[in-house]
């Protein structure tokens, strides 16, 4: 089996696909700027030579680093640019310098395709991403595609959307979020039109989708979704119908640059590899089980 150099090992989908590995056997290595764990390695203090090596030493490498939201382009657009930027310009020069032969990017399926058309956002839709975050994605995954087109490796893009139930980073998205502020009895600010849908998938489904791309020989860009929007509000009102002392204030939202509805196509993904095989929990199924203890 192919060993795995995973960039950004301690982020969000970074911890997940770790423990998906762990589980399943995969030989990997990290790196991240950040290291809290035997397997990874720190950018920061083992320098760029170092990690050449490892990621020379890996015929696959996994690109889950990333450490910009949608906010920071928001409060922050020249710094956040800049920022961007230098990471990008790093991350060309390190996979060139290594001959990187296979890489897998992670993307953002819930920002680069702007507003859903038709029955979900397919993999060669024109891109329509509305905000800084979503088009500095976009920028992105043309740079590492001519940068891998150059040196002849192969390019897979995985576009992710809306992962949740990470047991290592549960105050990232919007489902945590949610479920973080009704056991702390917080009142939860939901600021979103009556009609948004999303597509959450389940964080360890999420990271076997993205091994099974990542293991294969396939090459391109694929979705790791769920497949299924839900309305925000809908999930909002079941959470207010069953479960004791939940504070939760709507406020009429109208942002230019928020994508409203995101359904997102995963036939691709069906097609060459099949149903995921566990791990799989629908959104109403993991919030029960996380707010078990304050049912009505």
């Amino acid at each position: 089996m192919n060993r795995v150099c995973l960039l950004g090992s301690t982020g969000f989908i970074g911890r997940s696909l770790a423990s998906h590995f762990d589980q399943t056997g995969v030989d990997w290595v990290g790196v991240s700027r950040s290291v809290d764990d035997a397997k990874s390695y720190s950018l920061e203090l083992n320098g760029v030579e170092r990690v050449i090596e490892l990621i020379s030493d890996c015929p696959v490498v996994v690109n889950a680093s990333g450490s910009l939201k949608p906010a920071d382009f928001a409060t922050d657009f020249p710094n956040a640019m800049g920022r961007f930027w230098e990471d990008q310009r790093q991350l060309n020069n390190m996979l060139v310098s290594a001959n990187v032969r296979r890489l897998i990017h992670i993307s953002s399926a819930g920002t680069v395709y702007g507003e859903a058309r038709g029955n979900g956002s397919r993999e060669d839709d024109m891109l329509n991403p509305k905000s800084w975050y979503g088009r500095s994605k976009q920028i992105e995954e043309a740079l590492l595609s001519e940068t891998m087109r150059k040196t002849g490796g192969e390019f897979v893009c995985a576009r992710v959307s809306n992962p949740f139930g990470n047991e290592d980073a549960s105050h990232h998205g919007f489902l945590d979020v949610l479920i973080n502020c009704i056991r702390n009895r917080n009142e939860f600010i939901a600021g979103f039109p009556r009609h948004a849908l999303r597509d959450f998938i389940y964080a360890p489904a999420m990271a076997e989708m993205v091994a099974n791309i990542a293991l294969s020989d396939v090459s391109g860009v694929y979705n790791v979704a769920c497949g299924k929007s839900i309305e925000l509000e809908q999930l909002l009102s079941f959470v207010e119908s069953n479960f004791d002392g939940v504070k939760i204030k709507r406020e009429a939202c109208i942002c230019s640059t928020d994508v409203v509805s995101s359904v997102i196509s995963i036939d691709k993904y069906l097609r060459h590899f099949g149903e995921v095989e566990k791990n799989n929990i629908s959104v109403y199924q993991y919030v029960k089980s996380e707010l078990i203890d304050i049912a009505i």
